[in-house]
């Protein structure tokens, strides 16, 4: 490891933002992995928070460093409009139109996985078994999937559909009675 990253992995655990700032300028290639991991990820890895954080993320990014995940860049930076943007584009449905155009298709509705685990290596990990594209679709309708009731209804109405299935009346969403909505 160069002297530049030996001395970034220093800065990161105290947030040394005129160190690294120094390191930036004096040629740290924010891309560049340390010891296997890149500048980024190194503050994130770090155990240390501090209010500096966010300004040596900002650095490492003016400085070039890529974060191609937007709701994570926003989350690093503290960019809280952003945050809210970014959950906000996130619980939309953006997975109907790529549904309704595999459907149209041909795409199968009857194939069946033993499961699946989603989410993956976070809190929220789910494990999820005799996964159809309809159970699947209701799994929407779980907390940690962050869907709309009514996306998740559609999009099961539209696989029940294209299996050529009986879609039945939509008679609850559930849990419409913990907001008073007890009428179908």
């Amino acid at each position: 490891m160069t002297d530049h990253g030996e001395r970034f992995v220093g800065f990161t655990e105290s947030h040394d933002v005129d160190g690294i700032r120094a390191l930036l300028e004096d040629g740290l290639d924010p891309n560049e992995p340390i010891r296997g991991r890149t500048p980024v990820e190194w503050m994130v890895e770090m155990y240390t928070r501090s209010p500096r954080f966010h300004e040596c993320i900002r650095l490492l990014i003016e400085a070039g460093a890529r974060i191609e995940d937007e709701p994570l860049r926003a989350v690093l930076l503290d960019d809280r409009a952003a945050v809210a943007r970014a959950v906000e584009v996130e619980n939309l449905d953006h997975c109907a139109g790529v549904m309704r155009l595999l459907l149209g298709a041909g795409a199968w509705t009857d194939v069946r996985l033993d499961g699946l685990r989603w989410g993956v290596g976070f809190p929220w990990e789910t494990t999820i078994h005799d996964v159809t594209p309809i159970s699947f679709a209701q799994c929407g309708l779980l907390p940690q999937f962050h869907r709309r009731p009514d996306d998740i209804y559609t999009n099961i109405e539209s696989l029940l559909e294209a299996a050529g299935r009986p879609v039945p009346r939509r008679m609850n969403v559930p849990n419409a009675y913990l907001d008073g909505n007890t009428t179908p």
